[in-house]
């Protein structure tokens, strides 16, 4: 896949995907219709922060930034990279 392609992602995915550490699997769909997906966050009680752009950041980002996980992510696996989404299937 070209490069120009990568430059859509976040940097540290872009780095990744370049270096050949993580690649996408033979069944991505890279063209779609546009959909209504939904995100789970979790919060404190009585904390009503709207969503924002760091409720969407991958393990790995947020491990990058110093966040700490009971287990480290896998650099290697492209699923430490994304960021749960649903879709409203009604």
């Amino acid at each position: 896949m070209a490069e120009e392609y990568y430059l859509r992602f976040p940097s540290i995915l872009k780095k990744a995907l370049i270096e050949g550490n993580v690649s996408f699997d033979d069944n991505v769909r890279y063209e779609y219709p546009p959909i209504r997906a939904y995100r789970m966050i979790k919060r404190k009680n009585n904390d009503e922060t709207s969503i924002q752009l760091s409720d969407f950041k991958s393990h790995v980002e947020r491990e990058a930034e110093g966040e700490r996980f009971s287990s480290r992510p896998d650099k290697n696996n492209i699923a430490s990279y994304s960021c749960s989404l649903f879709i409203d299937l009604t």
